[in-house]
Formats: C-alpha cells, structure tokens, sequence
C-alpha cells in the first residue's frame, strides 16, 4: 500500500481497464501469430473477452504477445511501475 492506504495497481491492469473504459479498439496478437481484433469489454487475472461486431471472443493473457490500441490510452492511473513517466 502506499502513504494513502491504497494498493498500487500493476500497469496492465490500468492498461486494460483505460481501453475498456474509454471503449478504444484494440488490435491483440497471439504468440502463434494470430491477430485478432476488437474492443477490450471484460478482463481478469487469466483472461480477457475481445467484443466485435456482436461476437465475442476469450484470449488467455498468456497466449498474449502484444496489444495495440487504436487511440489515445490515458495511462496516468497509479500503477506500482518503477518510472511512470510516459
């Protein structure tokens, strides 16, 4: 906790949660090389749920490699990261 009482947040998890909720497509590519494409609607320790055009799909975070918005993403949330300058 920090000199607030609160739990810094790892910076995934400002990552996802500022694309959900500002609703920026994201272009994710799987290790394998899979790219898959959509809107980050629900994430958790394991997994995250990928919405497109009415379909949704469930990636593992460790079948993850990379996540590329395509916007703007807002990572000023307090994140427990060594340099968070951006």
């Amino acid at each position: 906790a920090d000199d607030n009482g609160r739990k810094p947040r790892l910076l995934q998890e400002v990552f996802l949660s500022s694309v959900r909720d500002a609703g920026v497509s994201v272009t994710m590519f799987l290790v394998n090389g899979v790219m898959l494409q959509g809107k980050v609607a629900a994430y958790d320790l394991f997994c995250m749920l990928l919405e497109r055009e009415g379909y949704v799909q469930l990636a593992y975070k460790h079948a993850v490699s990379t996540i590329q918005p395509a916007g703007h993403v807002d990572l000023s949330g307090d994140w427990d990261g060594e340099d968070s300058s951006r």
